[in-house]
């Protein structure tokens, strides 16, 4: 059997609530899955590295999976596929305006495999049968074929662990999870390090697989996407194979320093684009139809119309705006559309064309 240190990582997110135990899940997680160390050849670190929780490597004994953790604002999740997912609820709170929000991202970011994970079901006022409805009706509402989605149901709560359900999530993400789902179709989005010599560039991962044959444009810096790139800047920068890492290309237009690229291939022009926004009710009553969409260096004018709410989660919506000049957007990229009265901004993921 090959050994799964070996295969590349599987990407999972793993999302929900604070109050949900969602970074309790993570830490069981890791716990769980870690090696049991050998005590007769124990060597004590006297500097060990930080704990930082939330972007970690589990192997399981047939995978490797590389584990994003999504559990407080912002909620932005990488603009790539996923190859699976994690929603975690509580059995004392059920569904909220929380979790729908999460529930959404998760879904916009493409049909990956789905397991949700149930906290507190030893708690007096778990409600576990009702809570397993609610969520199923929530994603059903989010187009997910939600009888085949499986749950895991934990004694996790705030003075109690449970290593047993974190290998039960485990077992069936190794029979559910994929491996570099999509990845020829994900995204190139690429912070430029620093020029070495002409046309050569090495380039600060961000999302996506790079090509050294991919071609490649230069656009201006997206803020949103730089908060992410600051926060993976620390890990694997010798791994470039799912954009946590430095690599060297050559560029079709030459770039400074601190330049965003992408891939021509995804990159497209546009002056009509459909946001799929939260916060939804409040543009639909009282606001101006002016706005600003934030992406690249400037806030672009537009006007915007709202096209739908959702019912079970009527805070969610879908908004087409208009805009004044055309921009370079990337589908499944947060965004943020800002109302130009009362001034106020609502965070939007940008749609792939019908």
């Amino acid at each position: 059997m090959r050994d799964p240190n070996t295969l590349p990582p599987c990407v999972i997110a793993i999302v929900g609530a604070s109050d949900d135990l969602t970074r309790r899940v993570t830490h069981s997680v890791r716990r769980a899955l870690a090696p049991k160390p050998d005590l007769l050849h124990a060597v004590m670190d006297i500097n060990p590295p930080m704990d930082r929780p939330s972007l970690t490597d589990i192997t399981s004994s047939k995978r490797r999976y590389r584990v994003i953790e999504c559990a407080e604002p912002p909620w932005e999740l990488p603009a790539r596929a996923l190859d699976a997912a994690v929603l975690v609820v509580s059995a004392t709170a059920s569904v909220h305006d929380v979790l729908r929000r999460l529930a959404f991202t998760v879904t916009s970011r493409g049909p990956c495999p789905l397991v949700v994970f149930v906290t507190r079901c030893a708690n007096r006022d778990a409600l576990r049968d009702l809570v397993e409805i609610e969520v199923r009706e929530l994603l059903e509402s989010l187009g997910r074929a939600a009888d085949d989605v499986p749950f895991v149901f934990s004694e996790l709560d705030g003075d109690r662990d449970d290593d047993e359900s974190a290998r039960a999530l485990f077992e069936l993400l190794d029979e559910h999870a994929t491996v570099c789902v999509q990845s020829a179709e994900t995204p190139v989005v690429a912070r430029v390090g620093g020029n070495y010599y002409d046309g050569w560039t090495s380039l600060e991962m961000y999302s996506g697989v790079l090509s050294l044959k991919r071609s490649l444009a230069v656009i201006d810096g997206a803020w949103w996407s730089d908060a992410l790139v600051r926060d993976l800047r620390w890990y694997a920068r010798d791994l470039v194979e799912f954009g946590l890492g430095f690599c060297n290309t050559k560029l079709t237009v030459p770039s400074d320093e601190d330049a965003w690229v992408l891939s021509s291939e995804h990159m497209k022009l546009r002056t009509v684009v459909d946001l799929a926004v939260f916060d939804a009710v409040e543009l639909s009553v009282g606001w101006s139809s002016e706005c600003f969409v934030r992406w690249a260096i400037a806030d672009v004018r537009g006007t915007f119309e709202v096209q739908s709410l959702g019912e079970i989660a009527p805070n969610l919506g879908r908004v087409r705006v208009t805009l004044s000049q055309p921009v370079p957007f990337v589908p499944r990229m947060y965004t943020r559309l800002q109302t130009t009265w009362p001034m106020a901004t609502v965070p939007a993921i940008v749609l792939p064309d019908e």
